[in-house]
């Protein structure tokens, strides 16, 4: 990500500075049909051309901010009730939600890290049936990246 948002700034700034369109002199703009009202003075053209790349610039900047704020999405994060285990295939299964609205989610954990609720890492075979567990998916949401281990809820 870095490397485009690099890559873009050098290209904005060479295409401010006098890349494409180039106009060396008054009748290299005219010829080349570019907005220049008769009388304009070679000034002016310059001008003209200094206001189109930086407004070009600003376009492809405010582009480049937007795509930049969508692809730092917060990582995904599931809370529930664990259903199933399969350490072997590395498959958590998952009970999300409550009540009516209660379903159950697979979740790929081979690669996953497993935290205790005071913070030690802990095995897949230390995982039990029932526990509450936060699950963090990776940026892509393919794969899980850490499994918390929720303290038991105190039952009312």
């Amino acid at each position: 990500m870095c490397n485009r948002i690099a890559l873009a700034v050098a290209f904005v700034a060479g295409f401010v500075r006098g890349g494409w369109p180039s106009c060396d002199n008054y009748e290299g703009a005219r010829a080349r049909g570019i907005g220049i009202s008769k009388g304009a003075s070679p000034s002016e053209t310059r001008e003209a051309m200094i206001m189109f790349r930086c407004a070009c610039a600003i376009v492809l900047l405010g582009a480049l901010a937007v795509n930049a704020a969508a692809a730092s999405a917060a990582p995904m994060v599931f809370e529930g009730q664990i259903k199933d285990v399969r350490g072997v295939d590395g498959i958590l299964t998952l009970t999300v939600g409550e009540g009516k609205q209660a379903k159950d989610q697979l979740f790929p954990i081979s690669e996953a890290k497993i935290k205790g609720t005071d913070g030690a890492e802990l095995k897949v075979e230390d995982l039990r049936l029932g526990d509450r567990v936060q699950v963090e998916m990776t940026a892509d949401g393919r794969l899980v990246r850490v499994i918390r281990v929720l303290p038991a809820s105190k039952a009312k």
